[in-house]
């Protein structure tokens, strides 16, 4: 039996440099490590400062204040129904501080302007708590004499920093860590979930690669097996499972968002649908199930993506899958699965 994960056992070996970009996800750079023990190492390793107070307003030299802290490009989870809860609560109560998980932020190298004394500004990239962020400017500039919003603008707000020389698969970790405990948008969207599907299929090509490199001999398993279709999944489905933990429920749901993916892709809407998601799906809605989207997603893709001529129905249609605030009836909440929608568009 493997023995159990400490500090002590693992001893915080990195298999490169924590400098090193090569590593795609935090398990490649740290292999067989996980949960707290996994966090630990990282935290050591990375964090610069806990609960020290970030500004939302710096002083420029030609005494206008400007924005100091935006959503980090690493972090996708851009929920416009999340932002205005947001905003309503922060309106009402200001930014209460200890209710959600901690804010994580690591410094740009974009300049924002020249301070005091002609010393540069830099950003501030959200990693772990952007809707927040997002939500205090969005209640200040809506109401800036509101006293609760005038008093949590004037405090600031307490993160966690990171080193500037982060790299991308850490940052990405500490974004999922951070959204992880959320009271509002913890759960890893759909969106995020097709988002992956690209860098999943590009990292397991350059892991085969590796292997074949490693072990001229030895089976070329990549996405086109040379042995056996179910052999190629099982290994991939292992791969996939190690490194990239939670994004899908199954290997199966993997494969009906990838098919997705591809198809919406090639009809080139996949943005304009997100888009419209980001804008008007209620991510937060407790009925919304990541796994019926994405196999209902899947089934009208099926159905209708053959047929360019139908885009637009295809768009329309994928809005009644989930619930929304633009007037789209949320058709198949009720579904436990998407065998009802496949009959509905079975041709007739």
């Amino acid at each position: 039996m493997e023995a159990p994960q400490t500090p002590e056992s693992v001893g915080a070996v990195f298999i490169r440099g924590p400098w090193d970009t090569s590593p795609q996800t935090v398990y490649e750079r740290l292999p067989g490590v996980s949960g707290r023990i996994l966090q630990e190492h990282l935290r050591e390793t990375y964090v610069t400062a806990v609960q020290v107070t970030l500004p939302f307003f710096v002083l420029g030299q030609d005494g206008k204040k400007y924005r100091c802290l935006r959503r980090s490009p690493f972090n996708d989870r851009n929920q416009q129904d999340t932002r205005a809860k947001y905003r309503a609560l922060i309106l009402q109560k200001g930014i209460i501080l200890g209710v959600r998980s901690e804010l994580i932020a690591v410094r740009s190298k974009d300049k924002i302007c020249n301070g005091e004394g002609g010393h540069a500004l830099y950003w501030w990239d959200i990693l772990g708590g952007a809707h927040l962020v997002e939500a205090a400017y969005d209640a200040h500039e809506e109401d800036p004499d509101n006293a609760q919003v005038r008093v949590s603008i004037e405090k600031g707000v307490p993160v966690t920093t990171l080193d500037e020389r982060t790299p991308p698969d850490v940052q990405k970790h500490f974004k999922e860590e951070a959204n992880a405990f959320n009271m509002i948008a913890g759960v890893t969207s759909f969106l995020e979930s097709y988002n992956r599907i690209d860098e999943i299929g590009q990292n397991y090509r350059k892991h085969c690669k590796a292997e074949r490199a490693a072990d001229p001999g030895g089976d070329d398993d990549g996405d086109k097996a040379t042995t056996s279709q179910k052999g190629a999944e099982t290994k991939y489905a292992a791969w996939l499972d190690k490194h990239y933990p939670s994004t899908f429920a199954s290997f199966d749901e993997f494969k009906a968002a990838r098919v997705f993916m591809n198809a919406m892709q090639k009809l080139q809407i996949f943005d304009d649908w997100a888009s419209w998601c980001d804008a008007h799906c209620i991510f937060s809605d407790g009925a919304l199930s990541n796994t019926h989207t994405i196999y209902s997603n899947y089934e009208l893709v099926k159905a209708l993506g053959k047929f360019p001529e139908f885009t637009h129905v295809l768009l329309e249609a994928l809005k009644l899958v989930v619930p929304s605030n633009d007037g789209s009836p949320w058709l198949w909440q009720q579904r436990a699965e998407s065998s009802s929608i496949a009959l509905l568009l079975a041709p007739m």
